[in-house]
């Protein structure tokens, strides 16, 4: 069947006409609404409309204003729709939003996305004196990331290998089995003092004895200190922070998205565009990472628009099947 008449049956009435990167996106969120609505009613435009507005109120205004914007373009293309009925069904979407209290955040909102030096020192000289277990490895663990770029998830699995005087991570891309990453393994050339590869060599061997208690045991520590330093404030340091604060001293240094998306695992190079630590936020002094040439080559460059449609679509995107726990993605 073709993909006009698909389209047709579905309501929305599109043509076979290439679309642009925000009309996509558009059309993506459309389908996953209209998804949602016919698992409880039958496909009625009036209904539907009706069911968006209530949802409304438990909605973000950045979800909000997607949501709307995609259901805008789905009805200019609803060619079954009478045009007074669509010019009714677009006014009650521009409908006033009626007052409601303040949504709390988040848990990926709370975690912060870069980390200024001096909160850097003061959160790692906290975690070193502190008696706690798991205390003085969250702090490397934190140091780590940020020199390396893994997610948390990664050091599971990475290896330390030498090559000449510096030494290079071998790295399984977590994000492989989703079709996320530009390979199943990376490398992760890295230029280190001696005694700074012992140190890298220990902190594996102490995460990898007992990972998933390594994880959740430092995971809890780094939260702990964040919050008695920083009470009051909503966005606070995680283990994921460090590989945000990487994005940002990669691109600070002035490395190509193609090689910070092979260093960070990505298949494209629009994901750290849109979703990680950004150019104002780095130190480009604390760059120690060079990305392999083979990996390198094995990214694609993100076509012209798909920054801005990524970016459209990041707030409110649902999780994934099979998606990583929260923090280790």
């Amino acid at each position: 069947m073709s993909s006009m008449s698909s389209d047709k049956e579905r309501g929305t009435g599109h043509d076979s006409a290439p679309m642009t990167d925000t009309a996509a996106a558009y059309a993506a969120r459309f389908a996953q609404l209209r998804t949602r609505f016919v698992r409880a009613h039958p496909w009625d435009w009036d209904g539907f409309i009706d069911w968006l507005l209530a949802q409304r109120p438990a909605l973000r205004a950045a979800s909000w204003r997607q949501y709307r914007a995609a259901v805008k373009a789905a009805l200019e293309q609803a060619q079954e729709l009478p045009d007074p009925q669509r010019q009714h069904l677009t006014a009650a979407l521009d409908t006033p939003a009626p007052a409601r209290p303040r949504l709390p955040l988040r848990t990926s909102a709370r975690k912060a996305r870069a980390l200024r030096l001096a909160d850097l020192d003061r959160l790692v000289d906290r975690l070193l004196v502190s008696p706690g277990r798991w205390d003085g490895l969250s702090a490397r663990w934190l140091w780590w990331g940020l020199l390396t770029g893994l997610r948390p998830i990664e050091w599971r699995d990475a290896r330390l290998q030498q090559a000449g005087s510096d030494g290079c991570l071998r790295v399984r891309n977590a994000k492989h089995s989703q079709g996320r990453a530009h390979g199943e393994w990376r490398t992760v050339h890295l230029t280190l003092q001696p005694e700074e590869t012992s140190a890298l060599v220990q902190f594996i061997a102490e995460v990898q004895a007992d990972f998933p208690a390594a994880f959740t045991g430092c995971r809890m520590a780094l939260y702990r200190a964040a919050s008695r330093l920083w009470p009051r404030r909503q966005q606070r340091p995680s283990l994921y922070t460090g590989r945000h604060q990487f994005s940002a001293n990669a691109k600070a240094a002035g490395l190509s998205p193609v090689q910070i998306a092979a260093l960070m695992g990505h298949a494209v190079t629009a994901t750290h565009q849109v979703h990680y630590g950004k150019r104002r936020s780095g130190h480009r002094d604390l760059l120690y990472a060079q990305p392999d040439a083979q990996d390198v080559a094995r990214v694609r460059v993100s076509p012209p628009g798909a920054w801005a449609a990524r970016r459209l679509s990041a707030e409110t995107s649902p999780p994934e099947a099979g998606a990583v726990a929260p923090g280790l993605d």
